[in-house]
């Protein structure tokens, strides 16, 4: 059994991409899963492990996460690109945004910052020029550069107001201490007015490992490319974690033009975006995608370790009875409450998973002989208790469950464990219901 690609679409239209930015699942080895690029001319085909050096080159050297910018190779768009691998799967979620989109306001400041320094240069050599140009007409020039002086302090007001921006935190530091901040900085991460001057620029880390690191990294890039760029995660005065992106250029030897912009709801949303791909939504399980993963990991182990594995199909028993008398609302109510009673009668190492409707997967691990069945009954119990509705109404569900029990030598994998626990169920179904079967 497989998952369509549309499902990981459905989870992607949840989100709100702005035209060319892009959101991708791809595996380990870079083989598209999924993607959404609204207005983009390509998709791309599942399957396409076609991607850019740079990206190649990333992920070697980073493969946990990262970010990087390059033209992407199914639909030619320059774009921003952060990434973060699934943590214990062989999948990583990509989050793109379009150049052209994203560096427009920074574009836009600088030359609006260039144009009016290049003016205010003017006007001081224009006012100078008419100083000298003749003493007969002092009077009438000494009022041209009072005049003149008057604009020179009101672009300088402008100039002021721009690098105080409340948008982009901006500030110069000096041999890793912060010479000057604007109040964007301050407000990022939580200090007030003044508190940031003259202090160490270790007060934005979480430790001296991390300091060390992005230091190294900083100063390296600048050496070699004249500029630095990254995503980092970042420490306000509360403690609380702040992700900025984070831009740095070199004003001289010693001291560095550094820029950040609070990101941190961006990744908010991409860490829930990679929840929503694996996980189902009603009940928050593992969803048929993860399960097959889980299982393929359980079975790596099991042959490592010499022990078995169970995989056990649980069908509920009654549970149409109810959905229909009480409702959909009810129904939900149910399998949420009998998926919180799996996860708390099962071990840590173990997984439960939701294939769909009232259908529930048990992956069992390390186990020796028949350990599987004192976990099997404690389960099987637990969702017997009585649930009691929001209605106030009280019901019970039973199980029908099918095991199929895998041993080291064994050569089945993920789909036939499955398939193979799901016909046990069916049979134990045709009997009677309530039982366990075992293949």
């Amino acid at each position: 059994m497989t998952v369509g690609v549309d499902h990981f679409r459905h989870l992607f239209e949840r989100y709100e991409l702005a035209p060319m930015d892009a959101m991708t699942l791809r595996r380990d080895d870079l083989r598209l899963v999924a993607r959404m690029a609204p207005d983009s001319p390509s998709q791309g085909e599942v399957g396409d492990a076609t991607v850019t050096d740079k990206l190649r080159a990333m992920q070697a050297a980073h493969p946990r996460q990262g970010t990087f910018v390059s033209t992407v190779m199914i639909d030619g768009q320059s774009r921003t690109s952060s990434y973060r691998a699934v943590d214990d799967w062989p999948f990583v979620v990509y989050a793109g945004v379009n150049n052209e989109r994203f560096f427009k306001p920074w574009r836009q400041q600088a030359w609006t910052v260039a144009s009016l320094a290049a003016l205010a240069w003017l006007l001081v050599a224009l006012a100078t020029w008419q100083v000298h140009r003749a003493t007969r007409r002092q009077d009438r020039a000494m009022q041209a550069l009072a005049d003149q002086g008057k604009r020179i302090q009101a672009l300088q007001r402008e100039q002021t107001a721009m690098l105080d921006s409340d948008l982009v935190g901006m500030a110069k530091i000096a041999r890793r201490t912060i010479t000057w901040r604007n109040r964007a900085v301050e407000r990022l991460l939580g200090y007030g007015p003044g508190e940031l001057q003259d202090m160490p620029a270790r007060v934005f880390y979480w430790d001296d490992a991390q300091y060390e690191d992005v230091g190294r990294q900083v100063y390296s890039a600048l050496a070699e490319h004249g500029y630095y760029r990254s995503q980092i995660r970042m420490r306000s005065k509360s403690g609380a974690a702040v992700w900025v992106d984070f831009g740095a250029v070199p004003l001289s030897e010693t001291e560095i033009f550094a820029m950040a912009v609070d990101i941190t709801a961006m990744k908010a949303a991409h860490e829930d975006l990679a929840h929503a791909a694996f996980h189902d939504a009603l009940t928050q399980l593992p969803n048929r995608v993860l399960l097959y993963d889980r299982i393929e990991q359980a079975l790596a182990m099991a042959r490592r370790e010499r022990t078995q594995v169970a995989v056990c199909y649980l069908d509920l028993d009654g549970f149409k009875a109810v959905n229909d008398a009480q409702g959909h609302d009810a129904g939900d109510q149910l399998l949420q409450t009998v998926a919180a009673r799996l996860i708390a009668n099962i071990r840590p190492l173990d997984t439960a998973a939701r294939l769909g409707g009232d259908e529930f997967v048990l992956v069992l691990t390390c186990l020796e002989s028949d350990e599987w069945r004192p976990v099997l009954a404690r389960v099987v119990d637990a969702i017997g208790e009585p649930v009691v509705l929001s209605s106030g109404a009280r019901v019970t569900v039973g199980v029908t469950a099918g095991v199929e029990v895998f041993s080291p030598d064994d050569e089945a994998g993920a789909h036939e464990l499955i398939e193979r626990a799901d016909h046990e169920m069916l049979r134990g179904k045709r009997e009677g219901k309530g039982r366990v079967r075992t293949g």
